[in-house]
This record gives C-alpha cells, sequence and structure tokens, in this order.
C-alpha cells in the first residue's frame, strides 16, 4: 500500500489527540440498503413492489443521511442518480452508479430497476482513481428471469493511502440457511455461486496488497453460524479461520432496526474489512442509525418501506 505522510484535521471527536509528527487521516464509511429508491413523490419505482414515497419521507431520510456524515456511503437498491442525490446532493457527494445501470439506460431495458452506487464526498483527501464492477455477482435467476446486483467497487486514494471500496447486495431469501453449499433451493444456489468473484476480488488486492473494505447487504447472518460455521464466511476466507482474511463489524451489535423488529436481531448488513488493516478501525465506532419511532409512524408504520426496510450503518477508520 502506497501511503505518505501529510497533517490532515481529524474530524471532530473522532480522535482526542493528533501527533503532528504522524499523519493519520480520519474516514467515516457508512452503508444503506434505501429500498427501491426513487426520486420522485408519489411514484414507485417498481409498480407494485416499490415505494410510493412523499416528501415528507424524502425529508425524513435526508436528515438520516445527514447525520451519518460520512465520507464514503455504500449503498443499495438505488434507482437513479438522481434519487441518491436527492439525499447526497452533487454539491457534496459524488454519486457512482454501477456500470449497468449506464448499460440499461442505453440499451432501454430493465427500466426501474435497482442498483448499487456508491457516494463519495468530495474532499481533497479523497481521489477516485477507478471504478469497476464486480460483474460476477450479476446472475440470473431461472425461476424468474431477473439478476441479481453486480457489486460497485472504487479505487480510491485517501492522502496517499490506496484503498478500494465495494458495495453488494447479495442474494435474498437464504440468509438463515445454514448449509446454502448443498441447498437445493434456488435462492441459496445463487448466493452461494457469488462466492467465487467476491472471492477472486479478495484474492487480487491480497496478491496487489492493497487494502479494501467490502459492505452493504450480505443478505447472510454470518453470526447466526458463528462464523466458523457457514460456508460462506469459510469461502471468503479460503477456509481459514484461525487466520481469516476478512474482519467483520459488526461483532457484537444486535440490529434494532424500528423497521425490521419481530423479523430477526441477526443482522445481514455488514462491512468486511481487509484483516490487514484492521488496526484502522476505531474501537466502539460501529453504529447502526436507527430510525425514529415517531418517523416510522409518520411513514406509514413499521410495516410501510417508505423509509427503508434497513437502517444505515457506520464505522469510522483511521487511516495511517
Amino acid at each position: 500500500m502506497r501511503k505518505t505522510s501529510l497533517i490532515l484535521p481529524i474530524l471532530a471527536g473522532l480522535v482526542a489527540s493528533v501527533d503532528p509528527t504522524h499523519a493519520e487521516t480520519a474516514l467515516r464509511i457508512a452503508s444503506w440498503n434505501i429500498a427501491n429508491l426513487y426520486e420522485k413523490a408519489g411514484e414507485e419505482l417498481r409498480p407494485g413492489i416499490g415505494t410510493r414515497r412523499q416528501e415528507q419521507d424524502f425529508e425524513a431520510l435526508k436528515r438520516y443521511a445527514d447525520a451519518l456524515d460520512a465520507d464514503i456511503v455504500l449503498l443499495q437498491e438505488i434507482g437513479t442518480p438522481d434519487a441518491a442525490r436527492r439525499l447526497f446532493p452533487e454539491n457534496t457527494y459524488d454519486i457512482r452508479m454501477s456500470s449497468r445501470y449506464a448499460e440499461d439506460i442505453e440499451a432501454k431495458k430493465n427500466e426501474n430497476d435497482i442498483y448499487t452506487a456508491i457516494a463519495v464526498r468530495k474532499r481533497d483527501e479523497i481521489k477516485v482513481l477507478g471504478q469497476r464492477d464486480i460483474a460476477g455477482l450479476q446472475i440470473i435467476n431461472p425461476e424468474d428471469g431477473r439478476y441479481t446486483r453486480r457489486g460497485t467497487a472504487l479505487r480510491l486514494e485517501v492522502n496517499g493511502t490506496e484503498m478500494w471500496v465495494v458495495s453488494v447486495h447479495l442474494k435474498s431469501s437464504c440468509s438463515g440457511v445454514k448449509s446454502l453449499d448443498v441447498s437445493a433451493k434456488i435462492d441459496c444456489q445463487i448466493l452461494w455461486q457469488q462466492r467465487t468473484p467476491l472471492d477472486s476480488f479478495i484474492d487480487e488486492r491480497v496478491a496487489d496488497e492493497t487494502a479494501f473494505v467490502i459492505g452493504g447487504d450480505f443478505n447472510r447472518r454470518f453470526r447466526q453460524f458463528q462464523f466458523s460455521d457457514d460456508p460462506l464466511w469459510l469461502a471468503l476466507n479460503d477456509g481459514n479461520i484461525d487466520e481469516p482474511r476478512l474482519i467483520a463489524e459488526p461483532q457484537t451489535t444486535t440490529r434494532k432496526c424500528p423497521t425490521r423488529l419481530g423479523l430477526t436481531t441477526q443482522p445481514i448488513d455488514w462491512f468486511l474489512l481487509d484483516a490487514r488493516i484492521a488496526e484502522w478501525f476505531v474501537d466502539g465506532s460501529f453504529w447502526e442509525t436507527r430510525y425514529s419511532y415517531a418517523d416510522v409512524q409518520n411513514a406509514g408504520g413499521k410495516a410501510s418501506d417508505r423509509l427503508s426496510d434497513h437502517c444505515p450503518i457506520k464505522m469510522d477508520l483511521i487511516l495511517p
């Protein structure tokens, strides 16, 4: 990993003091599945499936986006760049959509679909060096003909340190099936297939010695299976639990998102950190930003997705 030494301000309250002889850069990364996000009030992204939000819902979502105060936001279920800009405006953030979005627009197909994306705060210390899709995550479902989402990956330089950040949204409906590697369920078979492109991406980063953070909606309850008994976790770590390649956050936090209460407290939204940069993680910084009960009620109640069925998560890193 290539690094330089420059003195930069640290996010307020994140670090009590900084040794002026050693450069440290604070980076806040968030992840948020914003169910079927579309920019037009009163209209659904996917009729009958999407979410018909009102202006007051966008106002509430914008408050939560502002409260995240994140430098990098890994996004899922984004319908258009304009939808993302309602929460992460272009004067503050650069919105990078999965390249599949542009392909679909050009081909005039798959209209009203959902995509992964990444919002990057416009900071002098953060430069986007490149973008690619993890295209192999896109797998067709033979039962309904729909594709799963590609991953969106950005190569960044943060004050001289190069790293990758990746937004993923893996196949749903297999989060609690332990033996997904031998399951006859098509959703589990697709999720199991998605391990291969993810594992290849990790292999590449290990080979080129570039740090990475993969975050998003993994649709997998890793902790329910104590990680070590989960086939997907084992596969992504090359079967080596004693010296894993990945560190998962949250390690102990229980999911208590108000729009998910009554389903499970097991998280499915994760950050998977390159184990080589474990010391960058600020202990205690992981947080699930939960919607207030008043906002949930104003948006149609717990059964409504006018906010989202996922609450955003965030964590802080200190880069050397």
